[in-house]
């Protein structure tokens, strides 16, 4: 066995019924709370106002801030970083999805440095500091795993750009994992985030910079997936689902917070800085099945594992027929869940294909393919995804 470490600060809530304790969760951490969140829809039922209610029975003063978006961007960001720094918040709270937590993760920095956000991504001089907000995240989608990781994304419209700050300090301090939270959400944000689940557990599962301890979770993380995402799409009241993906997101979390994402996830931030409008799980199935062409036959034995899940006719299959078999399973799930798009689909112009292979090369995750992509690979295989 190799040499490995692993970290992880979050201490995780996990359970029905467990948004509840949100409010001494929070009041660890001062006396005036920033709430973050989306603004009011029917999906979630006086959602917000619970929240609030909950906060203030800790004694905690609450000002809101609902202006966060998909893709969240550095306008959002500095809008809710005015409100922490007026408000005097203590602590900052995200009661949403992963848009949700990053935006909340990125107010808690810009609150309490000079600056913005965009100042302090993973690779400038310039990274947060002590100063940082504490903050608290409840989430209601079973998807990103910003939960659990030191990762804030954040899109800057003026350049196009949507890239990352990384640091430990943006490890929230406490993450309620409520299943029932997430009963509402529709079949397709379900389908969309419920894949994003699976590309970080099978990310993390071929990063060479995994540990028996990344891939014990990850393989756990993709058979949750395999057996409950079908279903919570299908039927998004089944809580038994909804709890099984909400783990499966929770260890997937884990997964990437310590070992890390590769090619598609540098592709698919590309494609969500050039193209806003794109949510995150489709910019990753759209070209999962081409990346899983270019890549299976150089990790045979990782791919047959994960197929091996999913497709039980391949136990006995070794070798390269394996891994072709798990990426063919691979494909047949993604259009099982509904998520079998191509780049027209979601209004991505062909003429500005090779533009977008370059921008798919600028965060490293490239690097950590299991096969070194260059340009030129990477424009093929967004042209087999268009």
């Amino acid at each position: 066995m190799s040499s490995f470490k692993y970290f992880q600060p979050t201490e995780v809530l996990f359970g029905r019924g467990r948004f509840a304790e949100l409010g001494p969760a929070a009041a660890r951490f001062g006396r005036r709370a920033l709430l973050v969140s989306v603004r009011e829809e029917p999906c979630f039922h006086g959602l917000f106002s619970r929240a609030k209610a909950h906060l203030a029975k800790s004694g905690l003063a609450v000002a809101r801030f609902d202006g966060v978006v998909p893709n969240p961007t550095t306008d959002v960001v500095t809008r809710g970083a005015r409100l922490a720094r007026d408000f005097k918040a203590d602590v900052v709270v995200a009661v949403g999805g992963g848009s949700t937590m990053d935006t909340a993760k990125a107010i808690a920095v810009e609150a309490t440095h000079p600056g913005g956000a965009w100042d302090y991504l993973f690779f400038r001089d310039k990274q947060p500091t002590a100063k940082t907000l504490p903050v608290v995240a409840v989430t209601t989608t079973s998807g990103t795993g910003s939960h659990v990781t030191q990762v804030a994304v954040v899109t800057n419209p003026a350049e196009r750009n949507k890239s990352a700050l990384y640091h430990p300090l943006l490890y929230p301090r406490a993450a309620l994992v409520d299943p029932e939270l997430m009963a509402t959400l529709p079949a397709k944000v379900t389908a969309a985030t419920g894949f994003d689940v699976f590309a970080h557990a099978f990310e993390s599962y071929i990063h060479p910079g995994g540990s028996p301890y990344t891939d014990m979770m990850a393989l756990e993380a993709l058979r949750l997936v395999a057996r409950f995402l079908p279903a919570a799409v299908k039927k998004g009241k089944d809580l038994a689902a909804r709890e099984g993906m909400a783990w499966a997101d929770t260890l997937a979390g884990l997964c990437i917070a310590n070992a890390g994402v590769t090619l598609p996830h540098g592709i698919g931030m590309a494609i969500g800085g050039l193209y806003p409008h794109v949510a995150h799980g489709e910019a990753l199935a759209v070209v999962y099945p081409a990346i899983l062409d270019y890549t299976c036959r150089v990790s045979p034995e990782k791919f047959a594992a994960v197929g091996r899940i999913l497709d039980p006719r391949l136990a006995g299959v070794k070798g390269v027929r394996a891994a072709e078999g798990a990426s063919a399973a691979i494909k047949r799930f993604i259009k099982k869940i509904g998520m079998g798009l191509r780049l027209r689909d979601l209004r991505v112009p062909k003429a500005e294909l090779e533009a977008l292979a370059r921008q798919s090369l600028v965060l490293p995750d490239y690097k950590n393919h299991p096969r070194l992509a260059t340009v030129a690979d990477v424009e093929r295989i967004l042209d087999r995804s268009h």
